[in-house]
């Protein structure tokens, strides 16, 4: 996201472009899939591809950031959150080569297992540029570790609109064109500039240079599932005008909670985020999204509650868990389970009782268990107000083939921290209580 931009220096990065319009109106019409309550037409999904969805952005060449600051406490977070993709920005300069700090730094997290997403800012950025007969050089800089290179990052196409189009589209279509004419980068995927809502109707087609679409669908102040101007869908719908029908690269969501700010990207509460930030992963993977960045890993600056580019973080500036951050730990690692030789079934559930908003998903774990998540895709938050809803919630009818031989739900509380449910038994039914906090339903075949 951009912001206040100052020049660049050596190993400098700006931050990124702060979300500056939200899905036009026709696009907000788009509404979300009616996937609530399928039943056994609901696919079973094995847990490692979710986990291998989810990943968080990052600033490691920006001095002004504790990503630059504290590098060691970065990568005792990453540790523990159990993320294993990171998104940051390719740094290119005539001073920058293999022994630069920060592709020291890229080299340190590949050797940990991490994956790479850089950003391949193009001139209309002002401050950075990546030429793209640089990229094997990066790529090799990086110890072969990045999995995607991604046009620039929100470039700028309405500011002049008779020229800026042509020059984005020109850096894409050379960038795809040396990753793909290169054979060690065969493997790596391109991803489309993440053009803003507003440029996009003034953007060239380039469906022949992109291998994933990239957008930046920030919710906003609006709930994960919304079918308002922060949809999912409608991201994609625009999108899909330049790059086609393809693959879907989210790199860039969350909230921030700066709740006094009074700029156009309107705040949520760090409880209703920490209960929106599953919702939001699930959301994204359950549409088909083939990884999700949450923006971001730590508070790039400390001004206050009215800064946005404060408040985005899992992780406070000075490095302080969030109950956010605790969330998405805890969603992470519910499919830590060691692969055994038991054998693993799809799982085919049914739902009954009052469906209205009801979402769910299933996943089957190396251990031949089962993971079934369960939400209300609605609101918890009182936008006048800028006050949390209490959660709302309901009983269902869950019926399960084949039958359990023990189940548990899990619900995901405001603070972090996840409570164990009651699950009931009725009529050869389970009785699991669904609201707007997430519940997963651990089951043992």
């Amino acid at each position: 996201m951009t912001s206040r931009k100052t020049l660049v220096t050596e190993a400098e990065l700006s931050r990124r472009q702060l979300l500056r319009s939200a899905a036009s109106a026709s696009l907000a019409l788009v509404a979300g899939p009616a996937l609530a309550a399928e039943g056994n037409a609901q696919r079973t999904f094995p847990g490692a591809d979710f986990v291998n969805s989810v990943g968080v952005c990052a600033h490691n060449g920006n001095k002004q950031t504790p990503y630059y600051s504290n590098f060691p406490k970065l990568i005792e977070l990453l540790q523990d959150l159990g993320v294993r993709h990171i998104r940051d920005d390719a740094l290119f300069a005539n001073y920058v080569g293999r022994d630069h700090e920060f592709y020291q730094r890229m080299r340190t997290l590949v050797g940990m297992g991490f994956g790479l997403d850089l950003v391949c800012a193009d001139p209309l950025n002002g401050y950075l540029f990546v030429p793209p007969r640089r990229i094997a050089e990066i790529y090799e800089w990086c110890d072969h570790g990045v999995e995607i290179f991604e046009g620039s990052n929100e470039p700028n196409l309405f500011k002049n609109s008779n020229m800026n189009p042509a020059i984005s589209a020109e850096h894409q279509r050379t960038l795809y064109a040396t990753v793909k004419a290169t054979p060690a980068l065969r493997n790596v995927v391109v991803a489309s500039p993440s053009y803003i809502q507003k440029s996009v109707p003034i953007a060239e087609d380039i469906s022949d240079v992109v291998d994933w679409m990239n957008i930046h669908p920030y919710p906003g102040m609006e709930h994960p599932e919304t079918t308002g101007p922060g949809a999912l869908l409608g991201f994609v719908a625009g999108s899909e005008r330049i790059v086609g029908k393809k693959p879907v690269l989210v790199s860039e969501t969350g909230y921030h909670t700066a709740v006094q700010t009074t700029k156009f990207h309107l705040p949520v509460s760090e409880p209703i985020k920490t209960r929106y930030l599953p919702r939001l992963l699930l959301w994204d993977f359950k549409n088909g999204v083939r990884r999700s960045y949450i923006y971001e890993m730590m508070d790039s600056f400390n001004n206050g509650l009215t800064d946005p580019e404060s408040n985005f973080g899992l992780v406070t500036f000075d490095g302080t868990r969030k109950p956010c951050f605790l969330a998405v730990k805890r969603l992470l690692a519910l499919f830590a389970r060691p692969a055994t030789n038991a054998r693993v079934l799809d799982l085919r559930f049914e739902l009954a009782g009052g469906l209205q908003d009801v979402q769910s998903i299933a996943f089957r774990r190396p251990d031949g268990s089962h993971l079934l998540f369960l939400w209300l895709g609605v609101s918890g938050w009182d936008r006048v107000a800028k006050v949390g809803r209490p959660p709302v919630s309901r009983e269902l009818y869950l019926t399960l083939n084949p039958l359990p031989r023990a189940a548990k739900a899990r619900v995901f509380q405001d603070d972090g921290t996840l409570s164990e449910s009651p699950v009931g038994q009725a009529d050869g039914h389970l009785k699991v209580v669904v609201s707007d906090q997430l519940t997963a339903v651990e089951i043992e075949a």
